[in-house]
């Protein structure tokens, strides 16, 4: 066939496209005259076509001519798709706004319409939502086709549920019309966008073909062919997502009758149904490749010989969009359907470069467990694994410098060694008159956070962090128990150890010290009747001078402090507090017999409440663990809460549940056998294990169910921040990607001290005294801290806090999430909320602690999301552990030698990191290509 016959059929046949079906044969018949061929290959393209954009079944007669005709109709279906894009769509006179149709929806405005019908936006009255309502056209109304079409539009369309496929709600009648609800999309057709504005960027290109093969594919899984896809069936939403819509010609794959029709739209076929094959899969995917380069080039691709080697795709060359797209669009295009992609799965695999967890981000749905554990992640290059190991040692020498003027346990107070506390003790209760040491004799060191608080809001504490520092304000405090068989009771949820006493023994005594070995308190059982008394007075003198106080500085008063028990001479007295005479200091001593019993330093922050004769936990102590408790057992019920439903919608990964549980109840074990107080009474002991046995069941059950409650929603919304811990939790240890989460958590968790410390030294610029003394959990034993013999349960509780509160806090992550849909928002929720309770909890009143604790906070919310748990966790661990450890540069202080090995200790595991992420071992990436990926957060 010629150029100038091909262009006279291609005038004939849209020439009689305009004409009415009575007027088509007359015009023919004038047109063509005595030229039998030329109107036999007209009347062959209008027998294919019809303006509703349904093709009837090709007649045989003319397939045994199908390269000929397939040739003349392909290319004048072109020029009538062109025709057809470049101008509006023709829409009936509308309905008027505010019609009420089926006494239920009211008209708003028309939103457009297509071949068949009208779609209007309406007000559904009755649940108060926006929809739209689709009509057919008028001439359509009575034809009994065009009406099951429509009800096979809403049939097809309801077996498909995909965030990229418009909603189908059901059909109705108003008035003997019908109509579709649907759901309505704020947006532009793709046509209409691209006619407006031209072809668009790249970046657009790729997330329309990826989204637009990802509902296609969604729909050829329920087994439904589209059949019609065109830039004007593609919305594109108020958030710039693809939106297909009109299945008005969809079939399943199973219905031969309806596939026994060629059905589409002019220019959008596939050329093998122009040929008499059935519809596949293959011909949506060529109108997918059609639909993607109209969009990336604001046109039709031409050729003119669709039966040939290459295809329409062939030498395409689509200098707008990315590579991986280009490739599709010119696989799907090819003439011979056995060329292209099988399904439209592959095509997705393909866009985004064999990543099924960005394809699973992409498209909204739930990436399964081996996927998470398979994905590639962020990718380190080795400068940075470098650059992570010399800033984690970096910061490791800093900390180290500068721990002397701004760490806790260096600045605490505590100037003697507990040994040196222990021999004092036991002398002043020789020297009273006392059996000493009467056994089992137990030890301890506890944070006085009434007197921080205090020396925080107290004007005239000035040089309060020198004072605590040397011990001559007492904010710690050494306990002295000994003739009490009963151990304490283990801590659960970190309650405080606080040594109790209730002298029923003879012999049995509490003694309290300062840091510096100062007497804070005595308590020793009453002499039994009896015993013999004293040769000499109570020494009165002695005592004030063992507790610092000037005897002279004092006068007697009143008593109002009475001792627990009986006592035959009771005295008080009255002074001045040592850096503030306006302060009063009251003493109160007690005597049985000449010999004393009960001697007791009151502070002007002693604030007590007390049971059994002993003081317990001040005001600001139980404010930090009350609101504490709240906090986390409100993480609870919500992970509890969470855990059921992800177990009832079937998404619980309990092999993972399981061996963090397992790992938990390990980890609390290690601790209670290397951090526990032990006895060699029998009794005692198993009695204590039950305990710790509670102890050990309930964090591992609480590790468990934050587990259930966080790991599906983290899955689905932050997958790439679950990738190394599913590995960890696989048994991938030597994973490179698993050590390198760890080297960058260290890091953080190191530059978060550093933060701290940098904190502490502003606020003594700024004469705040007491800056980063509150950083410490009161309810903690800090002589644990200091000898080497129980450093490594602090390590353990290090690492079991880490992972109990990585996971509680991204519980909290998830709730606030499905409260307020958006990631930055919970996330900012999050770190407000933490910063509340630990200022209120804490007392802390220097504006520059609050914005260092909001910075403190956020990175760590930061690093959840971010990274992950794995990094999470890992920066939690070195925060607490490096933290709650005394480093000094003075070697001849007696902990310096536990300082110096925690430093070590942390060097090493940095070393191994960067060693272990530096290995052989894969990052696992991506089919097509070696590119990290980071996290996507869905907002």
């Amino acid at each position: 066939m010629t150029p100038e016959r091909h262009q006279q059929i291609k005038r004939l046949f849209l020439a009689a496209l305009e004409l009415a079906p009575g007027e088509v044969e007359p015009f023919l018949a004038q047109a063509c005259g005595t030229d039998e061929t030329l109107r036999g290959e007209v009347q062959g393209l209008l027998e294919h076509h019809r303006t509703e954009t349904m093709l009837h079944e090709a007649p045989a007669e003319n397939t045994a001519a199908a390269g000929v005709v397939t040739t003349t109709l392909l290319a004048a279906l072109q020029d009538e798709a062109e025709r057809s894009v470049a101008a509006p769509v023709s829409v009936p006179p509308p309905r008027p706004a505010g019609t009420i149709v089926a006494g239920r929806y009211r008209l708003v405005a028309p939103l457009g319409g297509g071949g068949m019908g009208v779609v209007y936006r309406a007000d559904d009255i009755e649940l108060g939502q926006t929809i739209a309502l689709k009509f057919l056209r008028p001439k359509l109304e009575q034809r009994p086709d065009a009406v099951e079409f429509l009800r096979r539009e809403v049939r097809t369309a309801r077996q498909i549920t995909h965030p990229n496929v418009v909603r189908i709600y059901d059909i109705g009648t108003s008035d003997t019309e019908l109509f579709i609800s649907m759901e309505f999309v704020a947006g532009e057709d793709l046509e209409s966008l691209v006619r407006r504005v031209g072809p668009l960027p790249s970046a657009k290109i790729t997330q329309i073909a990826r989204q637009l093969a990802a509902g296609l594919a969604a729909a050829h899984a329920a087994g439904i062919l589209h059949r019609d896809l065109k830039p004007a069936n593609v919305m594109i939403d108020g958030q710039g997502n693809v939106r297909i819509l009109d299945f008005g010609i969809a079939a399943t794959l199973d219905d031969e009758q309806a596939l026994a029709r060629i059905s589409g739209t002019p220019g959008f076929l596939a050329p093998e149904l122009l040929t008499g094959e059935k519809p596949s899969q293959r011909s949506d995917l060529y109108a997918w490749g059609l639909v993607v380069y109209y969009a990336a080039t604001g046109k039709l691709p031409r050729n003119t010989n669709p039966a040939g080697d290459g295809g329409v795709g062939e030498g395409l060359a689509v200098t707008e969009i990315s590579t991986e797209v280009a490739n599709c669009v010119r696989s799907c295009l090819q003439a011979d359907p056995g060329q292209r992609p099988h399904t439209a799965r592959e095509v997705q695999e393909s866009l985004f470069g064999g990543d099924p967890l960005g394809e699973a981000l992409w498209t909204g749905s739930m990436p399964t467990l081996e996927v998470v554990s398979a994905a590639a992640c962020w990718k380190a290059a080795s400068w940075m694994i470098d650059g992570l190991l010399g800033l984690g040692l970096g910061l490791l020498v800093i900390i180290f410098v500068l721990a002397d003027r701004t760490m806790f346990l260096t600045r605490c107070g505590l100037v003697k060694s507990p040994q040196a506390l222990e021999e004092i003790a036991e002398q002043l209760l020789t020297g009273l008159g006392h059996e000493a040491p009467v056994s089992p004799v137990l030890t301890g060191v506890t944070l006085d956070t009434d007197c921080l608080q205090f020396m925080r809001t107290h004007a005239s504490a000035a040089s309060a962090w020198q004072r605590i520092a040397a011990g001559e304000i007492p904010a710690v405090v050494f306990s002295y128990r000994q003739g009490d068989p009963r151990l304490p009771r283990p801590a659960m949820f970190v309650e405080g150890q606080r040594p109790t006493l209730r002298a029923v023994e003879r012999g049995s005594s509490l003694v309290r010290l300062s840091g510096k070995g100062n007497l804070l308190s005595l308590h020793v059982s009453t002499a039994l009747p009896g015993d013999s008394p004293a040769v000499r007075p109570p020494p009165w003198k002695s005592l004030f001078e063992l507790a610092g106080l000037k005897w002279s500085d004092f006068r007697e008063a009143a008593p109002t402090r009475w001792p627990p028990e009986f006592a035959d001479v009771v005295h008080s007295w009255e002074g001045p507090l040592a850096f503030d005479s306006s302060l009063t200091v009251r003493v109160t001593g007690a005597a049985v017999g000449g010999r004393v019993v009960f001697f007791e330093v009151e502070q002007p922050w002693t604030v007590s409440r007390r049971a059994g004769g002993v003081a317990r936990a001040g005001r600001q102590f139980s404010r930090f663990v009350v609101l504490r408790t709240v906090l986390w057992l409100g993480a609870i019920g919500v992970a509890c809460v969470l855990a059921w439903r992800h177990v009832w919608l079937g998404h619980a990964d309990w092999r993972g549940a399981w061996r963090i549980t397992a790992c938990m109840l390990l980890l609390a074990t290690l601790n209670w056998l290397c951090g526990s107080r032990h006895s060699l009474d029998v009794a005692e002991e198993l009695a204590t294990a039950v305990a710790w046995i509670c102890t050990i069941v309930t964090s591992g059950a609480i590790a468990g169910v934050a587990y259930l409650a966080v790991e599906p929603a983290g899955r689905r919304w932050w997958p790439y921040s679950l990738i190394t811990m599913r590995r960890a939790l696989d048994g991938w240890l030597l994973d490179r990607a698993v050590w390198a989460d760890g080297l960058l958590g260290m890091a953080v968790g190191l530059s978060a001290i550093v933060l701290r410390q940098v904190c502490t030294l502003v606020n003594q610029w700024l004469g705040v005294a007491v800056s980063g003394l509150n950083d410490f959990d009161p309810s903690q034993n800090l002589l644990d801290h200091f000898g080497l013999r129980y450093k490594i349960a602090v390590f353990i509780t290090a690492l079991l806090m880490a992972l109990l509160e990585s996971l509680l806090l991204l519980t909290l992550v998830v709730a606030l999430k499905r409260l307020t849909k958006s990631t930055v928002v919970a996330a900012v929720l999050l770190v407000l909320l933490l910063a509340a309770v630990a200022i209120v909890g804490r007392g802390i009143v220097s504006p520059v602690d609050w914005l260092a604790r909001t910075l403190l906070l956020s990175l760590a919310a930061w690093v959840l999301i971010r990274f992950g748990l794995t990094a999470a966790f890992a920066a939690l661990a070195t925060y607490y552990a490096v933290n709650n450890s005394p480093l000094t540069l003075d070697f001849t202080s007696w902990y310096a030698g536990t300082g110096l090995a925690v430093v070590a200790t942390v060097a090493v595991v940095l070393v191994v990191c960067w060693r272990m992420a530096r290995g052989e071992r894969s990052w696992g990436t991506r089919r097509g290509g070696d590119k990290g990926i980071g996290i996507r957060v869905r907002a």
